[in-house]
């Protein structure tokens, strides 16, 4: 019984977590989205985003020319070794949203190889 209650509290937090996840998405894109005007500020907005997923998935952060966030997409979602990927997804959603540039990432960690015997 202690167990479900616990399984159960997890899964209420869980749900919590990502909708105050979304509100600072929302926020934090508000004006005119946030400027990843440095590699510091690049990183911690990736690992923002990244944090919120439990499998594998491509991400793709498109920006303007101000290097301001104009959209972020996910553009594949995939298992633990791979994730497919297709340029021409890329290219279409670039021009759609008239970006200037992008960054790319992905989610999930590989596994550790096996230590030497």
């Amino acid at each position: 019984m202690a167990g479900t209650n616990c399984s159960a509290l997890v899964a209420r937090e869980d749900r919590l977590i990502d909708r105050a996840a979304a509100i600072l998405e929302r926020r934090f894109l508000a004006v005119r989205g946030p400027k990843l005007d440095s590699a510091i500020a690049a990183k911690r907005f990736v690992a923002f985003k990244l944090s919120r997923y439990r499998r594998e998935v491509f991400l793709a952060i498109w920006v303007n020319a101000q290097i301001r966030v104009v959209a972020i997409e996910e553009v594949s979602r995939g298992s633990l070794f791979q994730t497919t990927v297709h340029p021409r997804e890329l290219v279409r959603s670039a021009i759609e949203k008239n970006a200037a540039s992008t960054g790319q990432f992905r989610s999930g960690r590989r596994p550790c190889p096996a230590a030497p015997r």
